[in-house]
Order: structure tokens, then C-alpha cells, then sequence
């Protein structure tokens, strides 16, 4: 019998024996088959062909998926990312530290960058992908503009207002990557990390449950406070007539309260969680094993005492108690309980449903255990889960300076700086004068009226959070250095913080300590103060850089009015994994230059002050 042409089709697992008809000429040959014959072999031609080809082509990583859509985003809106400070001194000599005028090429490339911006608070993306701009948005829906209509020919606004971006029609279908093909980037931290893509999905969602906990409980945080709980439908009504009866302060403080101890209650319910095997044991003790029931089926690691004080434990708790969910407790309280007993506690206090959903399905037979790998993940994330914890009270409490970094042992160790000249919460002019010459010579509009708090705490209980501040940490970077970088994925446009230094009016600057500003005279000079963004590693003029430096203008009084001060925004160009070292590119190759020098870094790249020597 003669073989179908399809019947060698790669990816089938047999061919099909069943005949075909087939119409024959009236010299015997076969007939070539046409029509829906021949529509539907064409199209069982096509599988192999794909097969063919994918076969031979390389396997997709993430830097592959990550750069190509950041390529793609790029091409479409016509206009790359570039920093400010990199786009001021792209052009002049490396020695020359004279203030560069930005004429409106570079304000329309700098303003085209950060139009996106405005997602900051709403965005775009979610803990579970990485989303980018579809290849069919028109350039506004990109890039779009401030609240107060387009730009004048003679302003600047580099950060647009944070708006509903209406224009992001939910009709587009946006493109994603993939998060669990993530890998975390290389770092000291993270040596002897076991399972290093799963712990970079999993406990992403645990900092950042972590986080948006610690923000509800706000300044009530690190207290005990002695609460009576009811459930009396009566009582509850009534309380919240006496809540409804209070002043406005009273009234505020009561909300908060009852939010921060709702909060308490939820950490304690999942602590609590990790003993609930413990105490079935102890009933699993009290049974008599002559009424026990016959055990039925295979072995699956549990005795019939066990599984009927797990039953009893969940009928009295509570829990739903169908066959399937026994199973799946048993096996997660099981799991909690193991990991509970070799010292893990950091990380079960803010699991997660990814979390639970890990430890249910991790293959039992696995060369590596769950136990030993929830025990690496504690042991790299625990110093980082406290230093956020740490964080958020600060923040909640009005303290955004960050100075608790120079209490940090590795920090106080690679760091000579006082606390007065650490500032991570604003850029303060230098002088009066100069604030008064720039008002009175300028006309620059404010873009946001946002207050400080609003800055780093705005929509930083929304999911998707595009406010990625607090999560940006000092690692060190061997015996000298610093290294800056995020202990959670990034994605481009997320706000990392505030480089700190003070706003100069003045023809009179050193280039080498300071960031070039919108407009001539205008700079940021990081020469007395200094913070945690100014310890990132910077590349040369035009060399790589994943984060770029952004002009705000503000009046706190009135978005629309004129510009009153000046923050100096650090946002994303790429994604960037967690523990990869934020880049900034520098204004000019000196300023790249002693960047490198270790004496330089030991001063947080300030100028070193020159002290008197006292006469014996």
C-alpha cells in the first residue's frame, strides 16, 4: 500500500491506518488532491514546518523578552530615554565644567521620556508580569501631557502630573513576560540561594505583602495595644455609633487604630497558622487507635490518626472539610511546621497565596527539599524583610531622610558621613539669594503639587505599585564600595527615589560634584550632601545606564503656578532584577572618573572638607 504524503508529519505520534479514497485517472495514476482536500493538506503541512523551525531556534531568556519589548517600546514612540544629566553633557569636552544650556531638542527628548511617568501612581504592570506599551498606542497615549494642557515653548516639565491615564483604553492588549522565567542577577546576598527563579517569584509577593501590611499599620506599628473583640452584631453596631459620635481627630485616630489592629490580627492568624500541626499531633495522641477507621489507598506519608485529628481540628476551626482541602492542609500545616522547627520565621509571617500555592505543589521527590530551600530564601531575605519593616515606620512616621542607613553595619563601615549631610528626602535650595534670582529671571511652570509624603506613600497600597522607593537597598560591593539596588523586580518608568543634593542658581558650580538642570546656571550640587541614590554606580557619557535622572517643578500651593522648588526624580529606563546595580550615566567623564576612586566613595562622592589644623 502506498504511504500518505503526510504520514512522516513530525510531532505525530503514529500515522493514521485508516484509507482514504482516492480518485484515480484512466491511466492509474493518483490524483493530486484539490480543493478542501488540498486546503486541509496545507495546513497539516504547516505543523511541521513550525516544528522545523523551532527546533533550531534559541530558547528565549529573560533579558531576550525584556529587551526586545524595551526595544519595541522605544522604536514606537520615536524618541529614546535618555538621562538628563547624560543628555547635558553629551556634548561638551570632558574638561569643561561650564553649566550647559538645554535648548528645546533636548527638552523635547527629555519631555517625550517622562511623559510616561504619570503611571507612576496608577501603572500599568502587576506583581505576576511584566507589561509594556502595545506597538498599535498612538505617541499621546505613550507619552501623553500634564494636567495644565501641552508645554510652552519656553517650559520645561520634565515629570508630568500623575492623572488617571484615561488614554490607556483597556480595548489595547498589552504584552507580557512571563515572570516565572525571571532569574535573579548575581549577588553576594544571594550566595548559597536554592531554587533562585522560584525565590525570586515568591518572595517578591512576600516583601511586597510585607510592605503594603506595614503601611496600614502606620505610625501604631511596634505596639501592644489591649483590645476587646466582639461578635455580637448588637455591639458591633453599637461601637460604630460611638465611633460616628467622636470629634474629627478622635474620630481618625479610632480608624486607624481599628486598621492597624485588624492588620496585628491578620499577622497573627497566619503565625498561628505555622503551629496548627503542632497541635493537631497533640490530638492525634488523645484517639484510641481500635476506633480509628481502616486505612485505605496507598501510603501518602500520613497515619489514620493524623488525617482524623486534622479532620477533627478543621471541623472545630472552622475550615471547610471536604477530602480535598484535608489533603492540602495536611500537607501545607505539615510543611509550615517542619520549617517552623529549623528556625524560619521572617517569611511565614507574610506568606502569601503564591507562597502557600509553592509549598502544596513542590514535587516530593525533588533532589532538593522544600525545607532546605525555604531555609536559603530565609537566610538571604531575612535582614531585608527587617530593614523594610524598619523602613515603612520611618515613612509612616514622617522620617524620609534615610539616615538609619548609616546606622547599618555594612554601611557605617564603607561610609565616613555625618548625619547632617545625608538627605534622602528633598532637594532644599542653597541659598535664598539664588531661590530669589531664579524666581525673579525664570518663568518655569510647576508639573505636581505634591507633598513629600504624597511622593513615596501615593498609591502605595494599589496594586499595580509603580512606587518602588522603598524598595531599593545598600549592598556592599566589596571591601570599599557600595552597590544600590532593588530587592524586587523593576520595570521601566518606576519611581526609585530622590538623588539628593541641593538646587544651585549660579554660574559659579564644579561640574565635577553636580547634575546639569533644564536650564543654564540651574544644577543639583551633591558636593556637601549626599544620599543613598548618590552611591549608585555611575558609567561614563555614554556608556550603559538603567535609571535616568528627572527635573520636577513643584508648588506645593498651586500645580499650576510658578515653580517654586525643585526635586530631582530617579525612575527606571529598563528593567532591572533584583540585587542588579542601579547605572547612571555621567554628565561628563571626570565626574565618571572619580566615581571609581575608593577615597571618593568612603566620603559618599562629597568633596572633602578641608579642616584647619589646631596649632599645639
Amino acid at each position: 500500500m502506498r504511504k500518505r504524503k503526510f504520514d512522516k508529519l513530525e510531532g505525530m505520534t503514529q500515522p493514521d491506518k485508516r484509507k482514504r479514497r482516492r480518485s484515480k485517472k484512466v491511466n492509474g495514476s493518483v490524483e493530486e488532491p484539490t480543493g478542501a482536500v488540498a486546503s486541509k493538506a496545507a495546513a497539516l503541512d504547516r505543523p511541521r514546518e513550525l516544528v522545523e523551525t523551532g527546533a533550531d531556534a534559541p530558547p528565549k531568556t529573560l533579558a531576550t523578552e525584556l529587551r526586545a519589548a524595551a526595544d519595541q517600546l522605544s522604536a514606537g514612540t520615536a524618541v529614546a530615554a535618555r538621562s538628563v544629566d547624560t543628555l547635558a553633557g553629551a556634548d561638551k569636552p570632558s574638561g569643561d565644567t561650564e553649566p550647559i544650556t538645554l535648548g528645546d531638542d533636548i527638552h523635547s527628548r527629555c519631555t517625550s521620556t517622562s511623559l510616561a511617568r504619570r503611571d507612576i501612581a496608577e501603572g500599568v504592570t502587576n506583581v505576576g508580569s511584566l507589561e509594556f506599551f502595545p506597538e498599535s498606542a498612538s505617541r499621546d497615549d505613550v507619552t501623553g501631557t500634564s494636567k495644565g494642557g501641552a508645554l510652552s515653548a519656553g517650559q520645561t516639565s520634565l515629570v508630568t502630573d500623575i492623572s488617571t491615564p484615561s488614554s490607556f483604553a483597556a480595548t489595547e492588549r498589552w504584552r507580557t513576560v512571563d515572570r516565572t522565567q525571571l532569574v535573579p542577577y548575581p549577588s553576594p546576598s544571594l550566595s548559597g540561594l536554592l531554587q533562585p527563579e522560584d525565590a525570586l517569584r515568591i518572595m517578591s509577593s512576600v516583601l511586597l505583602h510585607c510592605a503594603s501590611q506595614h503601611h496600614r499599620i502606620g505610625k501604631f506599628g511596634g505596639q501592644s495595644v489591649n483590645s476587646t473583640g466582639t461578635t455580637s452584631i448588637a455591639e458591633v453596631r453599637a461601637i460604630t455609633k460611638q465611633v460616628a459620635g467622636l470629634e474629627y481627630e478622635a474620630a481618625v485616630r479610632s480608624v486607624a487604630k481599628r486598621n492597624a489592629l485588624q492588620v496585628g490580627n491578620d499577622l497573627q492568624s497566619n503565625s498561628d497558622e505555622n503551629i496548627y500541626w503542632e497541635i493537631i499531633l497533640k490530638g492525634a495522641k488523645l484517639l484510641d487507635p481500635a476506633t480509628l477507621p481502616v486505612a485505605k489507598g496507598p501510603w501518602d506519608g500520613f497515619s489514620m490518626a493524623e488525617k482524623t485529628a486534622t479532620y477533627d481540628f478543621m471541623n472545630s476551626g472552622g475550615f471547610g472539610t471536604c477530602l480535598e482541602n484535608q489533603r492540602q492542609c495536611r500537607g501545607l500545616w505539615k510543611t509550615l511546621f517542619d520549617i517552623r522547627r529549623v528556625g524560619v520565621e521572617m517569611i511565614t509571617c507574610y506568606r502569601t497565596a503564591e507562597f502557600n500555592k509553592y509549598c502544596k505543589t513542590y514535587p516530593k521527590r525533588s533532589d532538593i527539599s522544600l525545607i532546605d530551600t525555604i531555609v536559603s530564601w530565609e537566610k538571604a531575605y531575612r535582614p531585608h524583610i527587617a530593614q523594610l519593616e524598619s523602613r515603612v515606620f520611618e515613612q509612616r512616621n514622617g522620617d524620609f531622610s534615610g539616615r538609619s542607613w548609616l546606622r547599618k553595619t555594612s554601611v557605617a563601615e564603607r561610609l565616613d558621613i555625618t548625619e547632617s549631610s545625608w538627605n534622602d528626602a528633598s532637594n532644599d535650595w542653597y541659598s535664598s539669594d539664588e531661590e530669589t534670582t531664579f524666581k525673579l529671571t525664570t518663568a518655569f511652570r510647576a508639573s505636581s503639587s505634591r507633598s513629600l509624603s504624597s511622593l513615596f506613600n501615593d498609591r502605595a497600597l494599589r496594586e499595580p505599585c509603580r512606587n518602588k522607593s522603598i524598595y531599593i537597598t545598600l549592598e556592599p560591593k566589596g571591601d570599599r564600595f557600595l552597590s544600590v539596588c532593588p530587592i524586587i523586580p523593576v520595570v521601566e518608568s518606576d519611581f526609585l527615589g530622590i538623588f539628593s543634593g541641593t538646587i544651585r542658581f549660579s554660574e559659579d558650580i564644579n561640574g565635577n560634584h553636580s547634575i546639569p538642570g533644564p536650564t543654564r546656571n540651574l544644577s543639583l550640587d551633591y558636593s556637601q550632601v549626599t544620599g543613598m541614590l548618590n552611591q549608585m554606580q555611575v558609567s561614563k557619557p555614554d556608556g550603559d545606564a538603567n535609571v535616568c535622572l528627572e527635573w520636577e517643578p513643584v508648588n506645593e500651593m498651586d500645580e499650576k503656578g510658578p515653580c517654586v522648588s525643585w526635586r530631582v526624580l530617579v525612575f527606571a529606563t529598563k528593567a532591572i532584577m533584583p540585587f542588579e546595580p542601579l547605572i547612571r550615566a555621567a554628565p561628563r567623564k571626570q565626574q565618571f572618573l572619580l566615581h571609581q576612586a575608593s577615597e571618593y566613595a568612603k566620603r559618599g562622592f562629597t568633596k572633602r572638607q578641608l579642616i584647619p589644623q589646631l596649632k599645639a
